[in-house]
């Protein structure tokens, strides 16, 4: 299991020492682990990798083989539901500002609730997810929430159970309002 500290040391000082600088875009859970105070582990790094694809895949295999972890510890099958341009932001170089070897991303915590709004099952990790990030973003009503979904997904209604999940999420944010 990936901690916030093996997500952010693990890969860059392979790269440093390659004398390559690796650029990824890391998405869902990982990316709530490096940007928020949350205390969860994950089995995967889902990621789009922006620079240096062989190195940085070579680097990862590398790190799963020390920590005999499996070889899918960093996903790319995440890129296939990314959303046109998404938002991302820097996050950091790894391992050391003086020492990059790999240069950090992670998505907005708007984008990452359309996604999570997208892939939502109740009673999981991302309906606690979506409360998290629907703090977040001040995004608390079930307006606000069903219009971000909109706004990202405008041909692809909301199932039916997923609306019914969307009002049990508010129930549980207690917010009269929204601060869109």
């Amino acid at each position: 299991m990936l901690c916030r500290k093996d997500l952010e040391l693990a890969f860059g000082e392979i790269l440093h020492r390659g004398r390559r600088i690796g650029e990824i875009a890391v998405d869902g859970g990982a990316s709530l682990i490096l940007q928020f105070d949350v205390n969860f582990v994950t089995k995967a790094v889902d990621v789009a990798i922006d620079r240096e694809h062989g190195a940085v895949e070579a680097a990862a295999h590398e790190v799963a083989r020390r920590h005999d972890w499996p070889t899918s510890c960093m996903n790319e099958a995440v890129t296939m539901y990314l959303i046109g341009e998404r938002s991302v932001s820097f996050f950091g170089n790894y391992p050391s500002e003086s020492r990059v070897g790999l240069r950090v991303f992670v998505a907005s915590p708007t984008y990452l609730l359309a996604m999570k709004l997208k892939a939502l099952r109740m009673n999981t990790r991302d309906s606690d997810d979506v409360v998290l990030l629907a703090r977040q973003t001040g995004r608390t009503t079930v307006d606000a929430l069903t219009s971000l979904y909109d706004a990202f997904f405008p041909a692809e209604a909301l199932e039916p159970r997923k609306i019914v999940a969307i009002h049990e999420i508010v129930a549980k944010l207690d917010a009269p309002g929204d601060a869109r």
